[in-house]
């Protein structure tokens, strides 16, 4: 199921999935135009249960950031988040990381 609701210029999104009976994944995101900038965060989660095996993993994530329109064709961003990957037996591999650029579009 996707869900995407607007709020005067604010967009609100919504995902809720299931693969197989096996994976379920939960996400929402906001984003919020500020002048030529656009502000950003979302947040996920999921679970995916492997059948037959102990290698079960719940996942969960944030990401958020702004991007900046320079001109017409050309924007400025800045992203970051990060996601943490918990198997069975308690064992938590977290990632973090950052982007920073200009995007133009020819």
């Amino acid at each position: 199921m996707y869900l995407v609701v607007s709020f005067a210029d604010a967009t609100l999104y919504g995902n809720i999935d299931q693969t197989y009976n096996t994976t379920k994944t939960t996400m929402f995101a906001l984003s919020v135009p500020l002048g030529a900038a656009t502000v950003f965060i979302s947040t996920s989660n999921g679970k995916m249960d492997l059948t037959g095996t102990v290698n079960d993993f719940k996942a969960k994530g944030m990401q958020y950031g702004v991007n900046y329109g320079l001109s017409k064709r050309t924007t400025a961003y800045w992203h970051a988040g990060n996601d943490t990957l918990t198997s069975n037996a308690g064992v938590a591999t977290k990632t973090t990381g950052f982007g920073i650029g200009v995007n133009h579009s020819f």
